[in-house]
């Protein structure tokens, strides 16, 4: 199973480690996620959610 780029900063990430973990356990280990910082400022401000000014949101989120 594979995902295209999901955008951290459009998720909580318990709900994405809960979401995916359970997707990977379902698919006996297939799953492949493609993590992604982001870039378009229009989709965060129509989600609400907080734009990184740089990369480190984005690597905070994956460790």
């Amino acid at each position: 199973m594979v995902t295209q780029v999901l955008v951290l900063g459009y998720h909580h990430p318990l709900e994405i480690a809960k979401r995916y973990g359970t997707l990977d356990a379902v698919s006996g280990g297939r799953l492949v996620l493609g993590p992604g910082a982001g870039s378009l400022r229009e989709e965060f401000d129509l989600l609400g959610a907080p734009r990184p000014r740089n990369g480190r949101s984005g690597t905070r989120s994956a460790r």
